[in-house]
Parts: C-alpha cells; sequence; structure tokens
C-alpha cells in the first residue's frame, strides 16, 4: 500500500520529443516494468465537495483489475513537485465499492483513458503516459526532490516546466477550451477520433 507520493509531472510536447524520451528511458532504465492501458474514474458529489477541498477518490481499472486511490490536499513545493498523501490498494470487487460510494452519494463525474509505460529506477517510479486531448507527459515519482531532480536530469528534461495540474483538471480546461460539455466527462481515445473526424 502507498502511503505518500512525491512527484513532479512534466508535459512532452510532441511525438518526436516523446520517442526521445521513451528511448532514452529504454537505455537508462532498462525495458519497460509494464505497459497497460487504463481507465481512471473520479468520484465525487454532484456539487463537486471533494475537488473543491482538493481530495481525491479514484477508481483505477486496468482489464479485471481495480486499484482505488485516496489523496489528500497537494502540498505544493518551490521545485514544481507536488507532495500528498495517498493510500492506494486492489479491490476484489471494484463494483461492490462503487454501489458502497454511490450510497454515500459519490459517483464517477470525471474519467479518463491513457496508455501508459512504466520504468523503475533505484527507488524512482518513472512512468510515460498518453491520453486523449491532452497530448503526453511523463511523471517522476520518489522518495527525494534529489532522487526525482536526478532522473529529470537524465532524461535532459531540466528546460521542461513542471506543470501542477492533475490529469482530471488539465482535461476539465481542455474541454472547456474545445466548448465540450464538462458534465460526466469521459475522455477516451475513441471520443477523441469522434471528435477530430467531426471537427
Amino acid at each position: 500500500m502507498k502511503l505518500n507520493e512525491l512527484e513532479i509531472k512534466l508535459q512532452i510536447c510532441s511525438e518526436e520529443h516523446f520517442q526521445e524520451v521513451f528511448n532514452s528511458c529504454i537505455r537508462l532504465f532498462g525495458t519497460a516494468q509494464s505497459h497497460m492501458h487504463q481507465l481512471d474514474e473520479y468520484y465525487d458529489t454532484p456539487d463537486g465537495q471533494l475537488k473543491k477541498q482538493d481530495l481525491v477518490i479514484r477508481i483505477r481499472s486496468n482489464g479485471e483489475k481495480k486499484t482505488i486511490a485516496l489523496k489528500s490536499p497537494r502540498v505544493e513545493l518551490p521545485s514544481g513537485m507536488t507532495n500528498r498523501i495517498e493510500l492506494e490498494f486492489l479491490s476484489a470487487d471494484g463494483e461492490k465499492v462503487h454501489e458502497q460510494l454511490a450510497s454515500q452519494g459519490l459517483n464517477p463525474n470525471e474519467a479518463a483513458e491513457k496508455e501508459r509505460w512504466t520504468f523503475v529506477y533505484n527507488d524512482c517510479e518513472i512512468v510515460l503516459d498518453k491520453l486523449p486531448f491532452i497530448g503526453s507527459f511523463i511523471e517522476i515519482e520518489g522518495p527525494s526532490e534529489i532522487a526525482i531532480n536526478q532522473i529529470v536530469f537524465l532524461l535532459n528534461l531540466t528546460s521542461c516546466s513542471p506543470v501542477r495540474q492533475n490529469y482530471g483538471e488539465l482535461m476539465v480546461a481542455k474541454f472547456r477550451q474545445l466548448q465540450l460539455p464538462l458534465s460526466n466527462i469521459r475522455a477516451t481515445f475513441a471520443h477523441e477520433i469522434e471528435y477530430l473526424a467531426f471537427k
């Protein structure tokens, strides 16, 4: 079970740069520990009480595997990193968890699909993410700012500005920019293809 999350998020602004970073990860850290498609569903009250307090309840689906995460408000560090308490655990019955949350007035009001590659180096976890609508990112999570900055340096990403928003916040901002409905956002690759086809 995870108890803490200290990380930095950086945006990768082109497919060419993504391939460069991906190849650097393989060269420096070896083959990706995992490569998967995930669906993250964020639960909240109809009036967004959890979001207003920067609290997160997320159910992540990877095939039949369901992972529940509970996150405290973020502490934003001068380095651009964020630190927060994170409790993460596997669920044997995702449907039962959904029913329990619904009984407390909590339902999924945002969902985002992503393709993720995970690398591990020393005590750090490096993930490369591709998401519909908002693009590609790298997240580096580690035990200390020094350890995380070492990975940033190794990957030649020191010129990239940190992204402080989470994926849900980035998705809401993008949907607002595209004038797409903001209620019950479901950002999937299929939805993106459909949007681009009728744009």
